[in-house]
């Protein structure tokens, strides 16, 4: 059966990479919503022959601007957080050369950030920035990598600057919402793991979640925190960790110890001030 899948997945993404994505790019020239639900559609295909059941617990806010913080353990994530409503993500230069897999990053209007070039942080907070004020939610990774799973590594406080880039663009604009989010995954088989992280390749991962499964996958959505002016960005980025720490604990991911949230001056919790 794992051949039969990895035949339906490589012809489904062909399928899309030929026609769909003329389609795609024609909507995002014209500005259609069209071009905010395809990648949605395409995504939730692939789980499908993947055998990944994604449920979401919770939902993401109702609001605008409205930033997405997420653990990270696998290129799966992308799949996963995209069944929902319509995101993009902020993701590493590189993912744009690949073969296939960059031209649909590219067609679902990722950032792209040059993680080895300083200098290239500001711009890319001011275009987060900038597709946030357009309505836009994107996924942030803070954790900057992938891991295991079994610990959730410091969060890197540098793209929580788009908050305050927005805040400088928009003086109308009184707060950023920041969701924090945890995504799980547990295999069915018992032995195959989704995470994919340190030095796996891609393609030999891919292999492996054809053969094993059927996967849950369960994103855990948490109540948003409210950036404001006055709000430390360090102190923000902290408090996220925190937050998606108390995710992941709640499910039985991470020690109760690891999700014990500080609640710093100028940040908002469920609407209130600490």
């Amino acid at each position: 059966m794992a051949y039969i899948r990895a035949f339906v997945l490589g012809l489904t993404a062909l399928a899309f990479y030929v026609l769909g994505s003329p389609v795609q790019w024609l909507a995002l020239s014209r500005g259609w919503p069209l071009s905010r639900w395809i990648p949605g559609f395409f995504h939730r295909t692939i789980c499908r022959i993947l055998r990944i059941n994604v449920q979401f617990v919770g939902q993401f806010a109702p609001v605008s601007p409205l930033l997405i913080v997420s653990n990270h353990l696998s290129w799966v994530d992308i799949m996963t957080l995209s069944t929902g409503e319509p995101v993009c993500f902020l993701s590493k230069r590189e993912v744009k050369s690949w073969p296939i897999f960059g031209t649909f990053a590219v067609l679902q209007r990722s950032v792209f950030v040059a993680r080895d070039r300083l200098a290239d942080l500001p711009r890319v907070n001011v275009e987060i920035a900038a597709r946030l004020l357009g309505g836009d939610r994107i996924v942030l990774f803070a954790e900057s990598t992938t891991t295991d799973g079994a610990s959730l590594l410091r969060f890197r406080a540098t793209h929580f600057g788009a908050a305050q880039a927005l805040l400088a663009q928009a003086p109308d604009v009184t707060h950023v919402a920041i969701q924090p989010v945890a995504v799980t995954y547990v295999s069915r088989d018992g032995h195959t793991e989704v995470a994919w992280y340190g030095d796996m390749d891609m393609l030999p991962h891919l292999w492996l979640l054809l053969k094993g499964g059927p996967y849950d996958c369960t994103i855990h959505v948490g109540e948003p925190i409210l950036f404001d002016r006055a709000t430390d960005r360090k102190a923000a980025t902290r408090a996220t960790e925190a937050a998606v720490a108390g995710l992941l604990a709640a499910a039985g991911r991470l020690s109760p110890a690891a999700s014990t949230p500080a609640q710093p001056a100028g940040i908002l919790f469920n609407g209130e001030k600490p």
